[in-house]
């Protein structure tokens, strides 16, 4: 319409489309009068319908656009309706202006007024010069600015980001008050030595000339620098230079690790700058997001949260910029309502996202400047690039944070496994204590249980030591008996002159016959004593080499010789040449064979005199150990009761005849004292062996002593 105007006074080659534009212009402002600043009616059919009326005036003035007559009449109901709709819309910019909702709404209404000044301010100056002038000034030329409040109007409506349009007034407000102080000093200037001069005669002076734009180039720049710096504390005293102040804060954020110091940076920083009333910081955490501080602190005990489902959550993770209240991106209707209670309940205008290597960690809620101004564009890329510096810093402190609590946590594991490894440490003491009283106590009764064993071997061969110590000593008295005679009669040859050196000769050799027989008999009682004494020996003696030959045929024989004969039983010994000693208790391993050769005996009893034999095999295969072998032609062992033979009380013998230990104590002695095994090999009707395999080595302490 302002365009069309201008050809008002020139050709008319526009002119029905002025008169067009002139038609639906009230329907255009009564359209914008319903939706700006804020949107009042949301049935679109009622907006469509207001442009019916003005269609019909459009097609009624371009029919009658050539009638001079009809014209007036219809160029007056225009341009009535044209006033009373500006009237509306006018009314309801004030309106709306004084009842926003928010500073948006406001700030919107400021910037059509500026454009209403820009727009209408030089026309009106232009009609009204050219009525004064009696339109010497032709008034088609206001249509040149006219139209910059239609476009005010559509960066109000179209654009949602308002935060340039501050600093783009700003600046040109800036730039226009400087170039205007200036060209206003240098024309007072200019006026003044102008007609000064002029009064002394210089003024048409060249060396005037020259001397006065010297001076002007030399004082001009100085006079304009020092105006700038009055603007400047005019225009910016609540700005801010977004370089240092990011410059201080990554040098404060990028000093510390502590998580609290970073959190009061993060808040300090954004409140301090932009004036702001209120801001907090929002962190992780397992079920959302909650508040890590505020500031001021005053504010509810408890810290707020938001869940991660949340509407407004989901928007900050899915879209990582600034969120401003007035202009959210689009979202369903039940979300965009969530996201403003949330931001109610937050008391936030600005969310600013924390997110590090893409992942939200957290926000800024910024709530409204103390000005009541809105955020510029230059504080939105500050606090963008303020942001990213501290979730990186927060980032890194949560972290050290949680490394922080993590070793603290094992220090405190580690002092209490300490206390509970010492007090393990004492308890094990004396368990330990105990256990080697116990084990004492044990080894004593173990002791005492093996020599029980041995004195009821001896027990059970008491009939035949008393016979094989009777038969020698007995022979022996009787020889004593004849050894006092033929004393006797030597002494009485000795006496008789008449005998002769025969007779006396015949009577002492007689008589040393007699002393050898004594002799020899008494020796074998005591052969038989040595060996009794060297099988009962009750506690084990110093481990030495072992002669197995010599504690087979001289030690244990002997001892056995009784039993076999009454039992019609043959004993034989299979020792293989140059057998190697074994290293241990002699008494211990001579306990063993003679328990094995007892029950092999006791095996063998009133069977058939060729089953009555018993044969023990020694052998050292490979060189590496002693295997020895008691065998039997007995009734052998039934399955049952091979597979319990070594338990301790278990006996197959009848009642009275067996205590249930020998084979149990055997069987220790061979592993604990010789480190070696004991087993039954073979048991069934044609007899029983008994293998024990010793190893051609000392045994350990360790064995000895658990022996």
């Amino acid at each position: 319409y302002a365009l069309t105007a201008m050809d008002l006074y020139g050709p008319h080659v526009l002119f029905r489309l002025h008169a067009l534009a002139e038609s639906f212009l009230p329907a255009v402002f009564l359209h914008l009068a319903l939706l700006f600043p804020v949107r009042r009616m949301r049935l679109w059919r009622v907006i469509a319908a207001s442009y019916v009326p003005f269609g019909l005036l459009a097609v009624v003035y371009q029919t009658w656009l050539d009638e001079p007559g009809r014209y007036p009449a219809v160029h007056e109901l225009a341009t009535l309706c044209l006033t009373g709709t500006g009237l509306c819309l006018l009314a309801g910019v004030v309106v709306g202006y004084v009842r926003a909702p928010s500073e948006l709404v406001r700030h919107r209404v400021r910037i059509v007024a500026l454009g209403i000044i820009a727009g209408f301010l030089p026309s009106a100056a232009v009609l009204g010069y050219s009525a004064l002038t009696e339109g010497q000034v032709p008034v088609n030329v206001v249509g040149y600015t006219v139209c910059l409040f239609p476009l005010s109007i559509a960066y109000a409506v179209r654009k949602r980001d308002l935060f340039a349009i501050d600093a783009l007034v700003q600046r040109g407000l800036y730039y226009t008050i400087l170039s205007g102080l200036v060209t206003a000093v240098y024309l007072l200037l200019a006026a003044l030595g102008t007609h000064v001069f002029n009064l002394s005669g210089l003024g048409s002076s060249p060396v005037f000339s020259l001397t006065f734009t010297l001076a002007a180039l030399f004082f001009l720049p100085a006079f304009r620098d020092r105006l700038q710096r009055v603007v400047d504390l005019v225009f910016g005293r609540k700005t801010y230079d977004a370089e240092e102040v990011l410059a201080a804060a990554s040098t404060a954020l990028g000093s510390t690790f502590d998580l609290n110091v970073i959190l009061g940076v993060t808040l300090g920083f954004p409140v301090s700058v932009l004036h702001l009333e209120h801001a907090a910081v929002f962190l992780r955490a397992p079920n959302g997001f909650e508040e890590a501080m505020r500031e001021p602190a005053d504010g509810p005990a408890e810290p707020m949260q938001l869940a991660e489902d949340a509407p407004l959550a989901r928007l900050l993770a899915a879209l990582p910029q600034i969120l401003v209240r007035e202009a959210l991106p689009p979202q369903t209707i039940a979300d965009r309502a969530a996201t403003l209670v949330s931001l109610d309940t937050l008391g936030g205008e600005l969310i600013v996202p924390l997110a590090c290597q893409g992942v939200l960690s957290g926000f800024i809620v910024c709530g409204p400047k103390r000005a009541g101004t809105l955020f510029a564009a230059g504080d939105a890329s500050f606090l963008r690039t303020f942001a990213n510096q501290a979730a990186l810093s927060l980032q890194n402190a949560r972290t050290f944070h949680d490394l922080r609590l993590l070793n603290r946590d094992l220090e405190r594991r580690v002092n209490e496994r300490t206390h509970q490894l010492a007090a393990s440490k004492d308890r094990l003491a004396a368990s330990l204590a105990q256990l080697e009283s116990a084990y004492r106590t044990l080894q004593a009764s173990q002791e005492q249980l093996v020599s029980a064993e041995k004195m009821a071997a001896f027990g059970r061969l008491a009939a035949g030591i008393a016979h094989e110590v009777n038969t020698p000593l007995g022979a022996a008295v009787n020889g004593l008996k004849i050894a006092r005679d033929l004393v006797a009669e030597c002494e009485a040859v000795a006496l008789d002159d008449t005998a002769s050196a025969a007779e006396r000769q015949a009577v002492l050799g007689e008589l040393a016959g007699v002393v050898a027989n004594v002799e020899d008999w008494t020796r074998k009682a005591i052969s038989y004593i040595r060996s009794i004494k060297a099988h009962s020996r009750t506690a084990g003696g110093a481990a030495a080499p072992i002669d197995l030959p010599r504690l087979l045929e001289r030690d244990l024989q002997p001892l056995l010789m009784h039993r076999l004969r009454l039992a019609g039983g043959q004993l034989e010994f299979r020792l293989a040449p140059d057998l190697p000693d074994l290293y241990g208790d002699a008494s211990r391993l001579g306990q063993v064979l003679a328990n094995l050769i007892t029950n092999a005996i006791d095996a063998c009893e009133g069977l058939p005199l060729a089953r009555q034999r018993i044969v023990v095999e020694a052998s050292a295969p490979e060189g590496r150990e002693v295997l020895l072998n008691v065998r039997d032609l007995g009734t052998g062992i039934i399955p049952a009761a091979r597979e319990r033979i070594f338990d301790e009380f278990f006996t197959t013998k009848p009642p009275g005849k067996g205590t249930g230990l020998g084979l149990s104590i055997a069987r220790d002695i061979i592993t604990g004292e010789f480190g070696g095994t004991l087993a039954c090999t073979a048991s069934g009707p044609e007899g029983t062996t008994f293998t024990m395999r010793l190893p051609l080595r000392a045994p350990e302490p360790a064995a000895r002593s658990a022996a």
